[in-house]
């Protein structure tokens, strides 16, 4: 990273990390709990949950997601082009 005009190296620990960005890691999970609490579904109605870029391919997300909705958690690799990914998740519907 580049900070007024200096290069700075940080080195974390996977724990470290996950410690750092937990906040906004459970503003995601309230989110997903929301718009199930929102929706006219119930989580045993859902048969796929397709994970596409930002914060879906932090380490956490994926496995807090994967304990929500298990087996059926699909991840786009993310050298998967975005138009792709919505031609996958179409296809499920």
């Amino acid at each position: 990273v580049e900070l007024f005009g200096k290069k700075l190296s940080l080195s974390l620990k996977l724990s470290e990390f996950n410690n750092l960005i937990q906040p906004f890691v459970q503003t995601t999970m309230n989110s997903v709990e929301r718009a199930l609490k929102n929706s006219t579904i119930t989580e045993s109605q859902i048969d796929n949950v397709l994970l596409i870029g930002g914060s879906t391919r932090l380490w956490l997300i994926r496995k807090l997601m994967n304990h929500k909705f298990p087996k059926k958690v699909l991840n786009v690799d993310q050298d998967t082009f975005l138009d792709e990914a919505v031609a996958i998740g179409a296809a499920l519907c």
